[in-house]
């Protein structure tokens, strides 16, 4: 069990301790954010001149208390900035100083991202050198972000703007008065709004993923968070959507923009959770009969066409070849691999995560009785396409993968009260 840490950045200094959820300051209003990350992470929010920080245990939840700052902030900014021992950052020109406490900080790990996940930097420094530091030639200009590990579990993350050219960043240790901070440190105003906070979750040997996440409520009730993080560098992540009280990532593939999870909006019929047991949504989303399927997308999105299905397998795999029916136990092609989750034998080569969601039947021909079944060896995806019929009558397209083949199966369902996963793409 990872131990859980919250961090806040207050005007130009950290503040590192261990504290509760909600413990800031009780005259600062504060909004619980909601996280599950699916692996051991760090995330981080940012806002103006504040930083909150917490360690997540993959696959848990855990919250993000983040404070909604009013008319009290520059009094709270002015405390935080009295507190000694905390890293201190002074960038001028793509020279940038690096102060740490030498205490929280014997030894550190630095780290410079740039804000699609990139890592453009990294290094070692220890307090027995006194001063060391890294540098790389020909940095592009942007926001980026700074990172520092220490190896007794404190961690200190920020954002810098660079102008281009080199970037050196020197690392000194020992403790410096916060009051004589450096003349350009970063965050430069003590008064934050209640806006937007730029999200960075971040795990070891993983793409780091980053996005902004605004429109928060005092108190609990806002969005869940799913996260999933991935080994892959080639994935690209698209502007998170927000449904039905949880925020769902999204991925770029090819020229579409597709969720990056199956779709877990509760409908009020319609849909239903694997073996009615709620954990099963949190992990593979809801199992939708084709009407609800229909109309369960975010605004700006839509249950994608039988068309829209077929792009995306051919950019995937464009040599590959979708085979035709369920029961067909001949793979050919690899584009059920490269989107299906690790977990399910794939390589989730662009961030769908595929998961084997299984469905339920309405019953075959005679029996009406439903019944759950596949879970964690087959996914099945409605398509909005009416099928060609066969001999029960009219068909809805679907697709499915297996955790035993590398291939992607096209299947006409006459049930249309079966129930299967979803997936939603974005408008064009």
């Amino acid at each position: 069990m990872m131990c859980r840490r919250i961090k806040m950045l207050a005007a130009t200094t950290v503040a590192v301790g261990v504290m509760a959820a909600g413990a800031f300051a009780a005259d600062t209003d504060t909004a619980y954010v909601p996280f599950i990350v699916n692996v051991d992470a760090t995330v981080t929010a940012v806002s103006g001149d504040k930083t909150v920080e917490i360690n997540v245990t993959g696959n848990e939840a855990d919250t993000l208390p983040l404070p909604l700052v009013g008319k009290n902030s520059a009094r709270n900014a002015a405390g935080a900035a009295g507190r000694l021992n905390a890293p201190a950052v002074t960038n001028s020109r793509g020279n940038i100083t690096l102060r740490l406490p030498a205490q929280s900080y014997q030894k550190a790990e630095i780290s410079l991202h740039a804000v699609n996940g990139k890592r453009i930097l990294r290094g070692k420094a220890a307090a027995s050198e006194t001063v060391s530091g890294v540098s790389r030639r020909n940095v592009a200009a942007g926001v980026y972000m700074l990172s520092v590990k220490g190896t007794n579990g404190s961690t200190f993350t920020t954002r810098l703007t660079h102008s281009g050219g080199k970037m050196n960043i020197n690392v000194a240790f020992g403790a410096e008065s916060a009051s004589q901070p450096p003349s350009r440190q970063l965050g430069k105003k003590a008064d934050v709004t209640t806006g937007s906070w730029e999200i960075t979750v971040s795990a070891e040997d993983y793409k780091v993923y980053t996005y902004t996440l605004g429109n928060l409520a005092e108190g609990s009730g806002n969005p869940l968070q799913v996260i999933n993080l991935t080994t892959n560098e080639n994935v690209v992540y698209g502007a998170p959507v927000t449904h039905g009280g949880e925020t769902y990532q999204t991925v770029v593939i090819g020229t579409q923009t597709w969720l990056a999870r199956n779709l877990n909006y509760e409908t009020e019929e319609g849909s239903v959770c694997y073996d009615n047991v709620k954990a099963n949504c949190d992990t593979y989303g809801r199992l939708y009969d084709w009407n609800t399927a229909k109309t369960a997308c975010p605004a700006g999105w839509h249950l994608p066409t039988e068309d829209e299905w077929e792009t995306l397998l051919a950019y995937v795999d464009p040599d590959g070849q979708v085979v035709q029916g369920m029961n067909d136990q001949t793979s050919v092609g690899t584009s059920g691999q490269k989107l299906k989750a690790t977990s399910t034998n794939g390589t989730d080569e662009y961030g769908f995560m595929g998961l084997s969601g299984g469905r339920r039947t309405s019953g075959s021909q005679g029996n009406n009785t439903p019944s759950f079944g596949q879970l964690n060896s087959r996914s099945n995806y409605w398509t909005y396409t009416l099928g060609v019929g066969n001999q029960y009558g009219e068909t809805a397209v679907a697709y499915g993968m297996r955790n035993s083949s590398t291939s992607t199966w096209r299947f006409d369902d006459n049930s249309f009260t079966d129930m299967h996963s979803v997936r939603c793409v974005l408008d064009d």
